[in-house]
């Protein structure tokens, strides 16, 4: 069995909980990667940003990466207030992030700033949308923050998912039971602490923020979201 994942904080309990099934996985620096390999080699399961599985019939299983609310870790961050920010740049290692910048902005949830793939050389006031454990970081010493799983839940009254577990059907069952370890992911905490670099505290209300279980409504509703906003198929 081939699992491929990536390796944020966030996906952390995956990590362990594959560990005591004994189910090797290979690990990869961001979503991006992920997709990549997904595209050019034959895998069984990957963690996959849910915009990448929006196109398409592709057996996923009701767990990924969510929240009900603050994320936390997908965040558009500036030095100005928001309201100066004259363009907004994207993280590209992003997929369904970038997707949800680009949804709220229409919906008027966000400021239509113009979206740029890099800095501009002028003098102009932007922001950045910043993902995974940079995001966490960085948002201890950015004067400004705006959270998007805020955002996006609050406009779709649901649930926000960005990563969902793409899966071959032979191995679902396998893989369905394993993720039920997550349930008690907080005797992880303080390894995960150690790996990472945060406090016990920092990582416990982080993956409290986070949905691992994902209601299949949910999943339905991203996925129409994602398949119309994503730039990225």
């Amino acid at each position: 069995m081939r699992v491929v994942l990536f390796d944020f904080l966030n996906a952390f309990p995956y990590q362990r909980a594959l560990d005591e099934a004994q189910i090797p996985y290979t690990l990869l620096p961001n979503p991006q990667a992920v997709v990549q390999a997904w595209r050019e080699s034959r895998w069984d399961a990957a963690l996959l940003p849910m915009a990448v599985l929006s196109r398409g019939a592709f057996p996923v299983l009701s767990w990924g990466i969510g929240s009900c609310g603050s994320v936390l870790s997908v965040l558009l961050l500036g030095e100005a207030p928001p309201s100066r920010w004259e363009y907004l740049l994207l993280d590209p290692r992003s997929t369904s992030s970038r997707a949800l910048v680009i949804w709220c902005m229409q919906k008027g949830a966000l400021p239509a700033w113009p979206v740029l793939a890099a800095k501009p050389s002028n003098d102009l006031v932007g922001g950045r949308l910043v993902i995974g454990d940079d995001a966490l970081r960085l948002s201890k010493t950015t004067s400004y923050a705006i959270d998007m799983g805020n955002i996006a839940s609050r406009l779709g009254r649901k649930p926000v998912i960005f990563a969902v577990w793409w899966v071959r059907p032979p191995f679902r069952n396998l893989l369905a039971r394993t993720w039920k370890t997550l349930r008690k992911k907080e005797r992880w905490i303080p390894e995960a602490a150690r790996r990472y670099g945060f406090s016990e505290e920092e990582v416990s209300a982080y993956w409290h923020a986070l949905t691992y279980r994902l209601p299949p409504i949910a999943l339905a509703y991203w996925r129409r979201i994602y398949r119309i906003h994503s730039l990225d198929s």
